[in-house]
């Protein structure tokens, strides 16, 4: 029979337990409290980071800013602080190394956040794996954040992945931030020949949206090889479906140099939704900017006026006519004054426009009218005012322009300057069509969107007295993701 310990050892045993389960706690506590020192100093070195005006650091202040930014226990002004440092940070190696995190991200979240971050950096060998997190994105948020970095970072090599990727069912935001993505990246370049025919040769094996992306891809560029084929697809085929995923590229078009095409197409229809799609386009086409003169406008609009089927179509029409205030437009307002659908608004515009002369800004020798002031036309969400600097800012978007009205004090020969700042060192092609003139110029790189320079255009223009002038400004052909802000326009002698 087995002995019970003697009560002095059973005593000795418990004293051990009791013993290490204490020093078991105070190395917890020790440890716990080291711990809780390390973290808050680590968030403190973080803040500090991100107080800086120029933070500096190393490789392994980038693994703690990333530890934090997917600690989901960290609060939200911590990540935002850490969002800064990996941002912001100088140092040795520090794009790579957010690099690094990014491919070993936990979360498609994180993931998503280094992308931008990345983009912010200009980091440009990073965009393979920011297309690799786009196809595993499980959300339309998640895939237009990393299109947007994708946008901003990638160049010419990148395209043929890009279009490949078009296949499939995206919603339309996700599809047209495809094609705006291929489209900027094209733009940067200015070297559309090569994609342009490497995209002529998809079009014929692809259908649905895809085929429809790739249409409007095209038209953004324009040119004469896609004018040519889109001749031929009207001409040749009998594919209604076909001939109506291809006005989308008439629906992009940059210029009017195809209208007479689109009116042929309107004409040859009859009532199809071909032809309200034509309709459409032939609209768009006749509001858009260029250097003809108000005359040649009005014979224009007329004849789109008489021809348009579409109430919402001709609704367009009249109402963007107010932009171009004068005795001809004005007269050709009145004239649709007592048509029984178009009379009331007609009206109505006329009377805006009147307002609008009668109130007209002149300018003096050397005056200016500040970027705010200016009229955004065609893509409303490309650029914004900015209020607090009287400037136009935010001008991504190709497809929006802007318009001034005035006229001069003093008649003479005038050279225009564009008070602009850019933060790219590649500049940003621009147009101004002024008095029938087509003017062209380039940004100019600044330390600060806040700090305007200005930009002279070389060719000077002859104004008079007392006439309406509407100057235009629009993209150029090669432009970087985000163009130049506006300060002011200014009319100086020479």
């Amino acid at each position: 029979m087995r002995k019970s310990p003697a009560p002095r050892e059973n005593s000795r045993i418990k004293w051990l337990i009791i013993g290490s389960c204490a020093s078991a706690i105070v190395l917890f506590f020790i440890f716990s409290s080291v711990r809780k020192k390390n973290a808050e100093a680590q968030r403190a070195h973080l803040i500090a980071l991100a107080s800086a005006e120029f933070p500096t650091g190393t490789r392994a202040d980038v693994t703690l800013a990333v530890k934090i930014l997917g600690d989901p226990d960290s609060s939200p002004s911590l990540k935002s602080d850490a969002v800064k440092v990996i941002e912001k940070l100088e140092g040795s190696g520090i794009s790579e190394q957010v690099h690094e995190e990014l491919k070993v991200a936990a979360t498609l979240p994180l993931r998503t956040r280094l992308s931008g971050a990345l983009a912010e950096r200009n980091y440009t060998p990073a965009v393979p794996t920011i297309i690799d997190t786009f196809k595993s994105a499980t959300s339309d948020e998640q895939r237009l954040q990393l299109l947007n970095a994708v946008r901003l970072l990638a160049a010419s090599d990148s395209i043929n992945e890009l279009l490949g990727s078009l296949r499939g069912d995206h919603t339309l935001p996700v599809r047209k931030a495809f094609e705006d993505t291929v489209l900027a990246i094209l733009r940067k370049s200015g070297d559309t020949g090569p994609i342009i025919d490497s995209i002529l040769a998809r079009v014929p094996t692809t259908t649905g949206n895809e085929r429809k992306s790739l249409f409007r891809i095209l038209g953004s560029l324009g040119g004469e090889e896609v004018k040519t084929l889109l001749a031929s697809v009207y001409q040749e085929k009998s594919d209604q479906e076909y001939q109506g995923d291809a006005m989308t590229a008439y629906l992009s078009w940059p210029n009017r140099s195809v209208i007479a095409d689109v009116e042929k197409i309107i004409l040859a229809a009859g009532d199809t939704p071909l032809r309200s799609a034509a309709e459409r386009a032939y609209v768009r086409l006749a509001i858009l900017p260029g250097p003809e003169p108000l005359d040649e406008r009005v014979d224009l609009w007329r004849k789109a006026f008489g021809m348009i089927r579409s109430q919402a179509d001709v609704n367009r029409l009249v109402t963007a006519i107010v932009e171009y205030p004068g005795s001809e437009s004005l007269a050709l307002l009145k004239e649709w004054g007592d048509h029984p659908t178009y009379g009331s608004l007609a009206k109505s515009v006329a009377s805006n426009m009147e307002k609008a002369i009668s109130g007209m800004v002149e300018l003096k020798p050397g005056g200016e009218i500040k970027g705010n002031k200016a009229r955004v036309q065609g893509d409303m969400r490309g650029a914004a005012t900015n209020s607090f600097l009287f400037s136009l800012s935010g001008w991504t978007s190709p497809e929006a322009w802007f318009i001034w009205t005035f006229k001069v004090t003093e008649t003479g020969s005038y050279h225009v300057e564009i008070d602009q700042a850019s933060l790219h060192d590649q500049p940003s092609q621009f147009l101004v069509y002024l008095d029938g003139k087509t003017l062209s110029g380039e940004s100019k790189a600044t330390p600060t969107l806040e700090e305007f320079v200005p930009v002279r255009l070389a060719e000077p223009v002859d104004l008079v007295a007392g006439k309406i002038y509407y100057f235009m400004l629009t993209a150029g052909e090669r432009v970087q993701p985000r163009m130049m802000d506006i300060g002011a326009i200014r009319l100086a002698a020479p």
